[in-house]
């Protein structure tokens, strides 16, 4: 998978997590559970599919940033 497919998911990543948030925060939006439901479905989706591209790690650090490696090395 080429770079550009790989900032590709990560967008859609982005956009489902941005759409999901809005759903549970915005007060002017009253979303159904399965809205909500399907926006963490295709968070995941997006996920497993850059992880299969390049790697669970780095797939995180992608999604994540930092904050994946740090939260981490806490737990362990």
């Amino acid at each position: 998978m080429s770079a550009s497919e790989v900032a590709h998911l990560q967008e859609q990543y982005d956009l489902e997590y941005q759409a999901g948030k809005r759903a549970l925060e915005d007060p002017a939006i009253v979303a159904p559970h399965a809205y909500i439901t399907r926006r963490m479905e295709l968070m995941w989706e997006q996920m497993k599919r850059m992880e299969q591209s390049v790697g669970r790690e780095e797939a995180k650090r992608i999604v994540f940033g930092e904050r994946a490696t740090g939260a981490e090395s806490q737990v362990q």
